[in-house]
């Protein structure tokens, strides 16, 4: 697997950064910005990071044993877990600290 040293090539005026999804070297401003990276651009293209699963693994496609303590954690935490996980967790940050956090 390459580093992310090999996969970033400096031209005169910008970088070009080989995705590490789709392995294709774009134009840095294809990447969305990140001061902790040494080219300050994520790795990964805003199309892939665009096509990604953001929602890691949904309660809906877990089952058995699971599932049953997914369920009882996010309930014990407050959650109605019939609805949308994500965008409660938003409204509570929103609701105690003021902080809008982009969907």
């Amino acid at each position: 697997m390459a580093n992310a040293y090999s996969l970033v090539k400096y031209n005169v005026d910008h970088y070009d950064i080989v995705c590490n999804k789709c392995g294709i070297e774009k134009h840095e401003e294809e990447f969305y910005k990140c001061s902790a990276t040494r080219v300050g651009r994520y790795y990964t293209c805003i199309e892939c990071w665009s096509t990604k699963d953001k929602s890691g693994k949904n309660l809906n496609e877990t089952e058995g044993e699971e599932k049953e303590l997914l369920i009882d954690m996010f309930t014990a935490m407050g959650y109605d877990t019939n609805e949308n996980i994500h965008e409660q967790f938003v409204q509570k940050i929103y609701d105690k600290y003021g902080i809008v956090i982009h969907k």
